[in-house]
């Protein structure tokens, strides 16, 4: 039994990781929206990535790796890049698009990243999708739209909130988009 056991653990760490990486997401979701309350999304982007960044740099700190791995100069002026656009624009626009939003109709908008991510890949890098994962793709954003379309008590649909609640959507999809080139462009 614990040959069996051993012979597992890296499928439970990898399962315990997955998990424990979606609920950290879902309580930081939480406290960014409730920071945005208060705080509008540049400086919240500033201040987040600020403690991001020592974080990080306390973990490779601690781990004894370099601070500067040796890579070509090509693939700093790439990172750079990606962390400009995933860091600096997209996440500001999450934080927007939060705002506008709410954290469980953000939830939904976050549905459009798959999507993104695909046809990212298919323009970057001619990365082509199956009729089954075309199929799930369609299903979830038919899903996501439905659950955007959020009459009121009265059934009434409100003009200042419908126009909150796309450009929410909009928002939330550049964001996506951007995130997407972003993180594809330092694939390799």
């Amino acid at each position: 039994m614990e040959m069996i056991l051993e012979a597992l653990r890296p499928w439970f760490f990898g399962e315990y990781t997955a998990i424990s990486a979606a609920v950290l997401w879902s309580v930081s979701v939480i406290l960014l929206r409730l920071s945005g309350l208060s705080l509008a999304p540049l400086p919240l982007t500033f201040f987040k990535s600020a403690m991001a960044s020592v974080c990080f740099l306390l973990t490779i700190l601690g781990q004894g790796l370099p601070l500067f791995p040796a890579l070509p100069s090509e693939a700093y002026v790439r990172l750079v890049v990606s962390a400009l656009l995933g860091i600096a624009i997209a996440d500001t626009l999450f934080l927007a698009a939060l705002n506008r939003l709410g954290a469980s109709l953000q939830a939904l908008a976050d549905c459009i990243y798959a999507p993104s991510v695909a046809a990212v890949g298919f323009l970057m890098f001619g990365d082509v999708l199956g009729v089954r994962e075309i199929l799930g793709g369609s299903l979830v954003l038919g899903g996501v739209m439905i659950g955007v379309d959020k009459p009121s008590d009265d059934g009434v649909v409100e003009e200042q909130s419908t126009r909150r609640l796309f450009e929410g959507v909009v928002i939330a999809a550049g964001a996506h988009v951007i995130m997407a080139v972003a993180i594809l462009m330092v694939r390799d």
